[in-house]
């Protein structure tokens, strides 16, 4: 019986540990500046996950498996990015957060495909 009940508290443990997911991202110009990451509902936004970027503009964000779909990252109130979440950890860097040039994905195929067609939506407007 001990066995077992170690056995069903390994298992919820690792699955508990998996409904967890990150966003790690590196932003060169924003240092200790507040990061969150919002998802959309029927009426409002709702808070996913909240931090900040240590001294060199590192963040880690983590959020629930339970929410797919597009996000909004926000940086200090006053930059925002679309972000899709698709049961992925993936990272962001963002080099100079005035050019959404420099905003580039890792391990996430949909924001990459996502940030690709925006820059060519974009260059044919202008």
């Amino acid at each position: 019986m001990k066995i077992l009940n170690y056995l069903l508290f390994i298992l919820s443990t690792i699955s508990v540990a998996q409904s967890q997911l990150t966003i790690s991202g590196h932003i060169s110009s924003m240092a200790n500046t507040e990061v969150v990451l919002k998802g959309f509902s029927t009426n409002d936004l709702l808070q996913l996950a909240k931090g900040k970027t240590d001294s060199n503009g590192n963040f880690l964000l983590s959020y629930s498996s339970d929410y797919v779909g597009a996000a909004l990252l926000e940086i200090d109130h006053t930059k925002r990015v679309i972000v899709l979440l698709n049961r992925e950890n993936f990272k962001l860097e963002w080099k100079d957060v005035n050019t959404m040039s420099s905003l580039q994905f890792f391990n996430s195929q949909e924001n990459k495909s996502f940030d690709l067609g925006l820059s060519l939506y974009q260059n044919t407007e202008s």
